[in-house]
Parts: C-alpha cells; sequence; structure tokens
C-alpha cells in the first residue's frame, strides 16, 4: 500500500503546516486527541498522498517522455489519488469500457474532462473489452461504441489485437478476454466498411472542441474517482469535471465560467458535502462575485487540520456571505451567491437556458455530444434502440442551415425538413434507422430556397406482422434499481444466526459482481426490536448486528453495488412486476404496439408519480433483444419494413416511398401541400433454389444447392452445419424495363443475415452490409431482364470451434487453456486430425449451442416511386 516513502514527512509538513509524526497511530486505527482531529489528520494524510503520486509518479513519467520525444499516455483511475489530478498529466488520455458490462462508466468521463481541461482534442479508450468468444461483430457493437463518443471519446483503441504468429485461426487469444480484433477473425477482410464509420466518424468527433454548459467538481478528498452523471445528459446538457488544482484557473466573462484553454461553462456543480478547505472557498467566492452560477449545499467547517481551528472560522466567514439562509428557492436568484436548494433543471429554467438538444417528445433516450469547429456546429445524434424511428429533434443553433452527414456512407446532403424556432433553437426532422446514428452539421447560412418545415405521411403498409419467431422471454414493468445494484434483502436474512448478523460487505454476498471495477458498498435498513437503523458498510469491511435480548433482528432491505452519484446517503426504491403473460396476451391479439403503462400489471399500488420502465426481453428475426421502454413510451415488435425516404440533393426535395399513401408538407414560405402515390409495385420476392459455395480448407463442400433459405446450422451436411467463414450465394433474378425509369427505384433487401453480406450485382461490387437493416439500393446496377446477384455471407467462429471439438485432440488442454504448442504448429508439420481451428483458450465444447448463420432473408427486390416535391 503506497503510504509512505522516505522523506514522506518533510512533505507532509511542507503541504500542510504540521508535523504528521505525532499523528502516525491514527493510520494503525487510534484515535489522536478525538475522533474529529484524527479524521482531519487522515484527510491531510490522503490527500499529500494522492498529490505526491500526481507529482512524483505520474508527473515524473510525463517528464521522462518529454524528455526523450515522447508522448505520456495514461489511463488515471483506480490508485490511492484523485483521478483528475492525475489524468491532468497525460498526453493522450484514455478511459475504459467493456461489452455487456456498464463497469468503468465513470473513466469515460474523467478522462474526456482531463483532456478538455488540457486543451487536447484526442481522447481514447480501452474499447470493447469483453469474456471473449467470437460472438461479437461490428453490428454487436455498434450501439455501445456510438454512445461512448457521445460521452466524449473519440479514438477507439481496441482490447484486443492479439499477436498471431501462426495462421491458423481463429488462433491465440489474451487468456480469455478480448474482443478478437484480429486478422484471424472470420469478419476481418468485411470490417472495412465499419472502419470506414469509424474513420469518418472520429475525424468529425475530433475537429475543433467539445460543447459543454454543466462543470461538476469532482471534490477536495483524496483518492476519488470519475463523476458520472447521465441525468445531465438526459436534460439534453453536457458536463465536464473539475478538481481543485484547476479551479484555481477558472475566470468568469460575460457571465461564463472560462478555462484558459477555451473552455466555456454556464454552471458549477459543488459536491453534496456539508465541508470544504478555505482556500476552496475563497475561490468560489471569487467566481461568485464576477458573475458565476454556482450551485451547492451550505458546508459548514473545513475537513483538514490545516489552520485548525481558525480555518473553520474563515469557512463560515465565507459560507455566510456567498449562502443565503433567507432564500426561499421561488424567487430569482442573487448575484453573487451559491444556489443551494435548486435542481439542475429548475437552474437552467431560471437562467433561461434551454437544452443543447432535445430528441423531442418521443426522443428522450438519444445520445448527443456538440462539438464546435471555428463557426461550424457538429452534432453527433445515435439511436440506441433497433427499431427505426422519425423523430423532430431540437439544436441550440440559429442562423445556419443543417447538413446531414452519413458516416456509413460518406453521403452528405441538407436537412430535408427543419425550421429556425423563435426560441434561438433550430429543430430537424431526423428519421434513423435501427442502431443509427447521423452528424448534423450546421456549416453554412441557411439558403434563401423554400424548404419543409412539417411533414405527416400516411401510408398503406397493410396489416402488421409479428416475426414467425417472435417469442417474449421475460417482461417486467415498474421501477427498477438503477444499474450496478443489487438487492441482496434474502440473502442477508438467511445470513441471520442466533439473532446475529456478522457479514463482510464483497462480492460472496452476490451472484456476481453487479459493479466490476468500481468500489462498492453495502447499504441496509435493519430492524432490532421494533426499531429501525440505517447503515453503510464499504467493499471488504465487516459489519455485525445482534439482536441480543431487545428483540427479533430483520433485514427490511438490503442493497449491494455502486450507488449513483447523486445519492449519498439512502437507498433507491424498487418495485417491479412480471408482466411476461399480460404482453404474451396482447401479442396473441396482434397489438404488436406495447405501451409501457400502469395497465401491463393491473396493479392499484403502481399508479403514482414514481418513474416506471417497462424491460423485455425477447427473440425476434434471429436475434436475442433487450429492450427499455419508459412509463408512456412504446415499442413496436412488429416484423421491421422500410419505410419511406425524404432527401434533399441538390436544390430538390424527392419522395421514395415503398408503399402506396400521401404526404402532406408545410413549407418554409407557409404554402401547405400535398402529394399522392395512388400505387407502388410490389415487391418480387427471390424464392427458390440457390446455388451456394464455400472456400476450401475449412471443412465445407466446395458447393451445395439451397432449396430455400435456412441456418447453416440446420443442415444435415456436416461440413456445413459446423462451417465458419464466408460462403457465397448466387441468384438470378428479372427486372422488368418499366421500374428502370427515373420515376422509380430499386433495393435488395436481404432480410436477415448472419452476420455480415457483401453485395455484387452483375459482376459490380454494391457494398458491404453489417447490421440491420440490410438493405442497399440497385440503381445503376441493374438493367431489363435477367441480372446476376451474388452475395458473400461471413458468420463467426462458434459453430467450427463446436464441430471440431467433436473430432480428436491433437494438442494438449488443461481445464480451460492450451498446456503447450503442438509440434505440428511450431514446426508446420502436417496436422494429424482433420481440425480446422487452433485457438488457446476453450470457449466452445461439443455440446454448446450452434449460432444461426448465413443468409436467412427473405430476400425482396423492392421497388420504390419517386416523386418530385416542388
Amino acid at each position: 500500500m503506497a503510504n509512505w516513502t522516505s522523506g514522506f514527512d518533510s512533505e507532509f509538513k511542507k503541504r500542510n503546516g504540521y508535523d504528521c509524526l505525532d499523528f502516525l497511530p491514527a493510520i494503525a486505527g487510534y484515535y489522536v486527541e478525538s475522533g474529529e482531529i484524527t479524521e482531519r489528520f487522515l484527510w491531510d494524510f490522503r490527500k499529500t498522498i494522492g498529490s505526491l503520486m500526481a507529482d512524483n509518479y505520474y508527473g515524473y513519467f510525463r517528464e521522462k517522455c518529454h524528455k526523450y520525444g515522447m508522448k505520456f499516455s495514461v489511463e488515471p483511475y483506480g490508485g490511492p489519488f484523485e483521478a483528475m489530478r492525475v489524468g491532468l498529466t497525460g498526453d493522450i488520455l484514455m478511459g475504459e469500457f467493456w461489452i455487456g458490462n456498464k463497469v468503468y462508466q465513470n473513466t469515460l468521463k474523467l478522462a474526456v474532462s482531463a483532456a478538455h481541461l488540457n486543451g487536447q482534442s484526442v481522447v481514447g479508450a480501452e474499447s470493447f473489452t469483453s469474456m471473449g468468444g467470437w460472438l461479437n461483430h461490428p453490428a454487436t457493437i455498434k450501439q455501445l461504441g456510438d454512445w461512448v463518443w457521445s460521452e466524449g471519446v473519440n479514438r477507439f483503441i481496441f482490447h484486443t489485437y492479439t499477436h498471431q504468429p501462426w495462421n491458423v485461426p481463429p488462433g491465440v487469444t489474451f487468456h480469455m478476454y478480448g474482443f478478437e480484433m484480429s486478422r484471424l477473425n472470420t469478419w476481418w477482410e468485411q470490417s472495412r466498411a465499419y472502419m470506414d464509420y469509424i474513420a469518418r466518424s472520429q475525424y468529425l468527433l475530433q475537429s475543433g472542441k467539445s460543447f459543454a454548459d454543466v462543470l461538476i467538481f469532482a471534490g477536495e478528498s483524496s483518492p476519488n474517482d470519475g463523476i458520472f452523471r447521465p441525468d445531465i445528459k438526459a436534460l439534453g446538457y453536457d458536463y465536464d469535471e473539475i478538481c481543485t488544482n484547476k479551479i484555481t484557473e477558472l475566470t468568469v466573462e460575460n457571465g461564463l465560467i472560462r478555462t484558459p484553454v477555451g473552455g466555456k461553462y454556464r454552471l458549477l456543480v459543488l459536491p453534496e458535502t456539508n465541508w470544504i478547505t478555505p482556500e476552496l472557498l475563497s475561490k468560489i467566492n471569487e467566481l461568485v462575485k464576477a458573475g458565476a452560477v454556482v450551485v451547492g449545499v451550505k458546508p459548514h467547517r473545513s475537513p483538514s487540520l490545516k489552520g485548525f481551528p481558525q480555518c473553520d472560522d474563515e469557512v463560515q466567514r465565507l459560507v455566510n456571505e456567498l449562502w443565503d439562509d433567507n432564500f426561499s428557492g421561488k424567487a430569482q436568484f442573487k448575484k453573487g451567491k451559491v444556489i443551494s436548494n435548486f435542481s439542475i433543471p429548475d437552474v437552467m429554467k431560471e437562467i433561461a437556458l434551454l437544452p443543447d438538444f432535445s430528441g423531442g417528445l418521443t426522443g428522450g433516450d438519444l445520445n448527443f455530444i456538440h462539438r464546435i469547429k471555428d463557426d461550424t456546429d457538429i452534432y453527433f445524434v445515435a439511436n440506441p434502440k433497433k427499431e427505426s424511428r422519425k423523430l423532430n429533434c431540437s439544436f441550440r443553433v440559429t442562423g445556419k442551415q443543417p447538413q446531414l452527414w452519413n458516416a456509413q456512407t460518406g453521403a452528405i446532403q441538407d436537412a430535408a425538413v427543419w425550421k429556425e424556432e423563435s426560441n434561438g433553437t433550430t429543430s430537424v426532422e431526423l428519421s434513423l434507422e435501427s442502431e443509427d446514428a447521423v452528424f448534423v452539421v450546421f456549416e453554412k447560412k441557411q439558403s434563401s430556397i423554400t424548404h419543409l418545415v412539417q411533414t405527416n405521411t400516411f401510408i398503406n403498409t397493410g396489416k402488421d406482422k409479428a416475426p414467425s419467431d417472435l417469442q417474449i422471454i421475460k417482461a417486467e414493468y415498474g421501477t427498477f434499481l438503477p444499474d450496478g445494484l443489487e438487492d441482496i434483502t434474502d440473502i442477508l436474512n438467511k445470513q441471520i444466526k442466533n439473532g446475529k448478523l456478522n457479514i463482510t460487505a464483497n462480492n460472496s454476498l452476490v451472484s456476481k459482481d453487479p459493479a466490476s471495477g468500481v468500489v462498492k458498498e453495502l447499504r441496509m435498513i435493519y430492524e432490532i426490536g421494533g426499531q429501525k437503523h440505517t447503515v453503510t458498510v464499504a467493499e471488504n469491511a465487516a459489519f455485525v448486528a445482534e439482536a441480543d435480548k431487545v428483540g427479533e433482528l430483520k433485514i427490511i432491505k438490503g442493497l449491494y453495488g455502486k450507488f449513483p452519484e447523486t445519492m449519498n446517503t439512502g437507498l433507491p426504491k424498487s418495485d417491479v412486476h412480471d408482466v411476461t403473460r399480460r404482453v404474451n396476451n396482447l401479442i396473441a391479439a396482434n397489438q404488436l404496439i406495447i405501451t409501457a403503462g400502469d395497465d401491463l400489471p393491473n396493479n392499484a399500488s403502481l399508479k403514482n408519480s414514481t418513474k416506471k420502465e417497462l424491460r423485455l426481453v425477447y427473440t425476434a428475426e434471429g436475434e436475442t433483444h433487450n429492450a427499455t421502454i419508459q412509463q408512456g413510451g412504446k415499442i413496436d415488435l412488429a416484423l421491421k419494413r422500410p419505410e419511406p425516404i425524404l432527401e434533399a440533393k441538390g436544390n430538390e426535395l424527392i419522395w421514395t416511398t415503398p408503399y402506396s399513401g400521401k404526404m402532406n408538407y408545410v413549407t418554409s414560405s407557409g404554402a401547405k401541400k400535398t402529394i399522392v402515390v395512388p400505387t407502388v409495385p410490389s415487391a418480387i420476392e427471390l424464392k427458390g433454389k440457390w446455388d451456394v459455395s464455400f472456400p476450401p480448407n475449412l471443412g465445407a463442400p466446395s458447393k451445395a444447392v439451397f432449396d430455400k433459405l435456412e441456418s447453416w446450422s440446420l443442415s444435415s451436411v456436416e461440413g456445413i452445419r459446423y462451417f465458419s467463414g464466408t460462403a457465397t450465394y448466387n441468384k438470378q433474378f428479372t427486372v422488368a424495363k418499366k421500374l428502370l425509369s427515373k420515376n422509380y427505384s430499386l433495393e435488395l433487401d436481404l432480410g436477415t443475415v448472419k452476420v455480415i453480406a457483401e453485395v455484387f450485382v452483375n459482376g459490380k461490387p454494391l457494398g458491404i452490409l453489417w447490421k440491420s437493416p440490410f438493405r442497399i439500393n440497385l440503381d445503376g446496377a441493374v438493367h431489363a431482364g435477367a441480372n446476376q446477384l451474388e452475395v458473400r455471407i461471413t458468420n463467426l467462429w462458434p459453430n467450427r470451434l463446436i464441430g471440431d471439438d467433436r473430432l480428436p485432440e491433437d494438442f494438449d488442454w488443461g481445464e480451460w487453456t492450451i498446456k503447450s504448442w503442438p509440434d505440428w504448429l511450431v514446426n508446420k508439420t502436417s496436422r494429424s486430425s482433420k481440425r480446422v481451428t487452433f485457438t488457446t483458450w476453450k470457449h466452445w465444447n461439443k455440446d454448446s449451442k450452434l449460432q444461426a448463420s448465413g443468409l436467412l432473408g427473405p430476400v425482396y427486390i423492392r421497388p420504390y416511386r419517386r416523386i418530385k416535391i416542388n
């Protein structure tokens, strides 16, 4: 444990103004003079350790790197220091995030904020760390990656690209961990389309400077870590964190809190604590008097022994000057005062600061980030849901024309529907596909050309149908615990023996770590003899409660894990009801749009003002989905269908629809018009036989004929059933001449794909489809009459690994990993078995479930009617 080195005592005295030697018994758990004096010393002691770690360890490495012309990269968390202060030593800041596990979320904003305070434009992250198994691919990580970008990270550093000295796939692993970003993965060649998406996106996300309205002070204590405040982002504002030594650099100009590197903020939020040092309070006083808006609870004393007891007198003097005891919270804010009893939404309302971004009535879950480069505003907006959505979004920008930049395709076009509002915002209509994202760029001044400000479409899609494999696995409705917490009330009650509870607050109390990678705590409400008690127990600390002769001991509520930053004390409430049967009954009645409301459980006790949500786990179209729908929101479980597209092409607006119907629209000049599409030719399903070819040396036959589209895992041919790699589908289709006119557009819809498709028509490469929906435009690639379609489908490694485990082993396994390198691998001799694969960690065995693979369809050639809007 880093708590003492040579010279520490002199450094302590220099930094705190008193000698620490008389207080050393406190480190062993003894009181010195009193409890208060001891705690003040320990606060100084921990603070000194943190400062020395930042200056003499991280600062030293930075100095050495710079001496030799190198840059210093750092992940500043998980140690006995102030994380932000350590982060400020880095030239390249990094956070960390995992697939399927919301650990280390607070590290992202920590790294991002440190970079912003340093004036650095690039922020990295250890990206997509996982438990491995070759199950992930670009589509499974996109939504997570988009969210991380919206938090401010703009450089992915993949975990992991393992060294591969041999060409036997899937190859060497990093123990059991990793996203397996490797040249030996099945989809490595096809990943170039996803890499293009990353390159285009990160170019824009690294441009200019990040924009945020709120500055969150991380606190003076050491150690401390990053702050995660999704509640602020949900309000439509972004935030950065700041630490003590950077607060001293802040200035105020025209009500904006400014950093030396150009950061500008409207609000400074102090931590919810009743202590503060006089030095920091003096700086807060300076900022408030200069016109800064500061929010924070009223402190009462200093936490330090430095200058004690006079330090407390100075705190009281400044507090009485800055905080208004008579402030009701309903009057106007008083200049020169710290606001202590207003929530952030109330403060923003009071200072008339509209959200920087809003997803409108139905887009509260959209992820966003805002950057500014010179006079250009760049917003990144991402849809976290798997269904397509049409939303009216609001941006706090005026006087500029919005453009839509598509990072998947590289296409740039003017927004088709937008309006400058009177409140200083611009609303833009966005159409987002499943887990889609778009950059909304405000670069050029508004054009004088008339544009649309509102649309309403009415299309004849026919009766909604449920996917043939739709199955509700679990449906729950109510108030859920925050992520990272687990209710262990029942477990704790079972631990009571003879009226006594004797436990240690650690992961032995739970089935799995609810928030790995962060320090957790146990919070309990328990009762002895009718008297209630509340306790908080730090992770790995012991706790004992005994009824003795007073009465029965009972745990009323016990939660273990990572509590939200906004909840310093108390326990969040939860009240969850299983509504699986109710949702299944609605689906059976073909009611496929499910509303998250109190009528689902039909429980009168739920009908209150508490915010609730519906959580669904279901399978559809070959995938397992996890959906969260806020109260009042809806989820559409119908078979996904294409939607009409409204595009601005040059000075023209084109409405392209696969259905008959009409669109009412209003122009910027106030004109109200309607366009009608009476008929659209039906889509053509490509039924019948498909010729399929497989590459050599992967266990499959060279050619096969599929009578119908189905998963390779269902094949009676063993080599196809266990195949992993890329297979090529070939089929002819016919196009009528009339569909090639300028009034029509044609699209290929592959339906369900497992997992990546590369499309060629008449020998022409059209592109790689790596996420749903698997649709691609055919205009310019087809001709009247017969056309040749070639689709190359790539699946994942598990099926071949499962098949190989049924064959004789030609290397020695331990329990999960190999014991030694086989001779045939090292010396490149012939392999005795028919195995195709080799790996160093056994994620799969012969009894594992095969993964759906291949082109599952149905496949359609779909005509769209193109209408020019006047």
